[in-house]
């Protein structure tokens, strides 16, 4: 009886880790299009001399939370696994192994971008960084050389001070699933991840919106000052694994009067349009924010809207926003969003230098000129590298550095 139980256990923890959300890739075009157009417009507004403050430059000018909105994606998908063993519904991630994949979603495309984009003439990507570029650490302005984050309308990888807070959130990770998975007890689980997630976010809101931290790289370019989002999307991970782990009871047959009630996913998109309006209105036309009201107002109000993007990627495919989030063109965007971010900043650069002063002629400027690099550095890097994920780093290493064999050994041995 137990060897079944072990086995049934075993079955269902890899039907539950081979669970794919088809409206994920359709959240992440969403946020990488929020991206593209904050940057689009920006282009303009550069180009034209700068914001009027109209109601469309306030709408257009806080996009950022599609940041956000990618920070809660990976604490809900990287958070999955390690909370499926707390829940006996899968093994638990090698430590090796979750790096070797974190590595390959992040350095390949990157990397390609960087040796590019430091050949084209008149196309910096370093900015001074040197090191810091490569490891893409440039969130982390810790001495007094000229940076790229700064260098914003030279440097073409000056927004990548994401992928820093990306790659600290990457390393803090299996440490924080190491402690809560050892001293919380599974029955109190959802009240201890509560707790300890939303004290986590506030201190990281406090420091960020703060005067005398939010200035500091270790704020500003870590997950230290940006954990809320992605406290948001592990929170959703845990009740994800919950949901699993509990067993489900016979559905009621469906009745139209059923079908006409919206759906959480719906619930979740109405959501994050309002929060996003309270939170573009309540602020100056101007992603650059000063004040603490302005960072708490920003910081609250994306990772409301970051929170409800999450609750719209577990949306069925049979609901209206299900279809949307899942339909083909949608899922290609949010397949290649990765590319998309990393190059799409060059050619806002560039809309910028041509002149281009409309915010739609911008963007769609960009978005024209991205695709189809974006395109080409998926099947060039990412695609490429997300092949070896599930070989292991120590294999491949014997692979790629085995010793050669002395000539004629293989001659003697037949």
């Amino acid at each position: 009886m137990s060897t079944r139980r072990v086995t049934d256990a075993s079955k269902q923890g890899q039907l539950w880790a081979r669970v794919r959300f088809p409206a994920a890739d359709g959240v992440r075009a969403l946020a990488v299009a929020c991206v593209v157009a904050v940057h689009g417009w920006a282009a303009a507004v550069t180009a034209a001399g700068g914001s009027t403050g109209s109601l469309a430059d306030r709408l257009l000018s806080h996009l950022n939370v599609g940041v956000a909105i990618f920070f809660a994606l990976s604490g809900f998908l990287l958070y999955r696994p390690f909370v499926a063993r707390d829940f006996a519904l899968g093994p638990h991630p090698g430590t090796l192994t979750y790096g070797w994949r974190r590595f390959l979603r992040i350095f390949p495309a990157y990397w390609l971008a960087l040796a590019v984009l430091a050949i084209v003439p008149g196309a910096s990507a370093r900015g001074g960084d040197g090191v810091w570029a490569i490891a893409a650490l440039q969130g982390l302005q810790l001495g007094s050389e000229p940076h790229c984050v700064v260098d914003i309308q030279n440097c073409r990888l000056a927004h990548v001070w994401s992928l820093t807070v990306e790659l600290s959130f990457y390393a803090a990770l299996p440490l924080y699933a190491l402690v809560v998975g050892r001293f919380a007890a599974r029955r109190w689980r959802l009240a201890t991840e509560a707790a300890l997630l939303a004290t986590l976010a506030v201190v990281s809101t406090w420091l960020a919106s703060d005067s005398a931290t939010a200035s500091s790289p270790w704020v500003t370019g870590t997950v230290i000052g940006h954990f809320a989002p992605f406290g948001a999307g592990m929170f959703a991970a845990v009740l994800w694994a919950r949901a699993q782990a509990q067993p489900t009871a016979p559905r009621s047959p469906a009745t139209p009067r059923a079908a006409l009630r919206p759906s959480l996913p719906e619930i979740a998109a109405l959501v994050a349009v309002l929060s996003y309006l309270a939170l573009a209105l309540a602020l100056p036309a101007t992603p650059f924010l000063f004040s603490e009201r302005d960072r708490l107002v920003m910081h609250v109000g994306s990772t409301l809207v970051a929170a409800s993007a999450i609750a719209m990627a577990a949306a069925s495919a049979g609901r209206p926003v299900g279809r949307l989030l899942a339909s083909r063109p949608v899922r290609v965007i949010g397949l290649i969003s990765y590319s998309i971010f990393l190059w799409h900043y060059t050619f806002a650069l560039l809309a910028t230098e041509i002149g281009i002063a409309s915010p739609a002629l911008a963007t769609a400027f960009v978005a024209g000129c991205t695709l189809p690099v974006a395109a080409l550095s998926y099947l060039l890097a990412e695609r490429p590298a997300m092949r070896l994920k599930r070989v292991p780093p120590a294999l491949l290493a014997r692979r790629v550095f085995r010793p050669a064999e002395p000539i004629g050994s293989r001659d003697t041995a037949s």
